[in-house]
């Protein structure tokens, strides 16, 4: 729920304006279980998660081992 939250946030920056999809990714990733990021990658192009931040979170998941 607050994952969905915060993908619609960022979204609703279109998600492309630097540096918001990284620093996003950053709090999701250090504030959410990993189970509950799947939000952000449901539902492929059709999701409303711009693919920055996606890049973005497999990067920080990636970076903490998670």
């Amino acid at each position: 729920e607050h994952v969905e939250e915060a993908v619609r946030l960022v979204a609703a920056t279109n998600g492309t304006t630097p540096p918001y999809p990284r620093l996003a990714a950053a709090l999701l990733a250090e504030a959410q279980p990993p189970a509950d990021l799947g939000a952000v990658f449901a539902g492929g192009a059709r999701a409303h998660a711009p693919e920055e931040l996606r890049a973005c979170l497999v990067h920080e998941l990636v970076l903490r081992g998670t």
